[in-house]
């Protein structure tokens, strides 16, 4: 299973390695990338982080349903006030 993740809470990524149980993630570390990585590595998992800098989510999903990609998708935000 390949699991592509472009999330810039660090918490929340700690939480996706425990999640993951071992199992190998790429992480993006410019979430402004991802709609060419999911062309690039087609991964079965496209976990993205809806309030990363950068980032358009919503429309980087867009832009992949539209390619023809079709990963499960799953995203995040932080909502906590600092």
């Amino acid at each position: 299973m390949k699991i592509l993740a472009a999330i810039h809470d660090l918490m929340f990524s700690s939480k996706v390695n425990a999640a993951a149980q071992g199992r190998p993630i790429t992480w993006l570390k410019r979430g402004t990338k991802v709609v060419d990585e999911v062309a690039r590595e087609k991964p079965d998992v496209l976990l993205i982080d809806l309030a990363a800098p950068q980032l358009d989510a919503v429309n980087a999903i867009r832009e992949i349903k539209k390619a023809g990609a079709s990963p499960s998708s799953g995203m995040s935000i932080n909502t906590r006030e600092t």
